[in-house]
């Protein structure tokens, strides 16, 4: 009998042994291969500093290490990412007669590991960009605490709270190298089978007055 154990053990495929996926990894392969992610975003960002909350509501939408998001209040602005080309829009106030202001960074490979959603998100594998270092199961919720594999990003207490039946993350929060705290909320999340490449270009306005980073 213990022959015959022994002799099981030893012919049995090692990947019968691997260990299971966490909900970590898997939510980050869903985001990873959907063709497209939209999902509305509340960010709050409490300033250390300042003892200021600011919150910003808008819409998300990812595609392959690609993204643009919209806020709409506190003030219409948009940030996108087309790959190469990280783009901060703000566009005119009713309050004041300015026209679009537009900032312009060439983003190479090191930079955009400092992009969180970019770095987090991207196709590239994210959970080798990420040591996870706790998880904690609620209800309906788990919640992971990660840490980057690199100092590029300058993020700590970076903590996701995983929804268990969905595998879609439910809120992010993190510190910055300042002691800011970031909180961003997603609700009304899609992953969509097709995306619309022209989402993800940005054409500067002829009047906007562009500042080159």
């Amino acid at each position: 009998m213990q022959k015959s154990l022994l002799l099981l053990l030893i012919i049995t495929p090692s990947f019968l042994f691997a260990k299971s996926p966490s909900l970590f990894d898997q939510a980050i392969k869903k985001y990873q291969k959907s063709k497209m992610v939209s999902m509305n975003v509340e960010k709050t960002v409490t300033s250390e500093m300042l003892a200021k909350e600011t919150t910003y509501s808008g819409k998300i939408k990812l595609s392959n290490g690609k993204f643009r998001w919209e806020n709409e209040s506190p003030e219409k602005t948009l940030l996108l990412f087309d790959g190469k080309n990280l783009f901060s829009v703000q566009y005119p106030s009713k309050e004041f007669n300015t026209g679009t202001q537009v900032a312009k960074s060439k983003i190479d490979e090191k930079g955009k590991k400092q992009i969180l959603i970019s770095s987090l998100l991207s196709p590239s594998n994210a959970n080798s960009k990420f040591k996870m270092l706790s998880e904690k199961k609620g209800t309906n919720l788990t919640e992971v605490e990660i840490q980057p594999d690199s100092s590029d990003l300058q993020v700590k207490n970076l903590i996701l709270s995983i929804d268990q039946k969905t595998k879609q993350i439910q809120n992010i929060s993190y510190k910055d190298d300042v002691g800011n705290l970031t909180k961003m909320s997603f609700s009304n999340i899609k992953f969509e089978s097709k995306a619309d490449p022209k989402l993800f270009q940005y054409k500067i306005p002829k009047d906007a007055q562009v500042t080159n980073l």
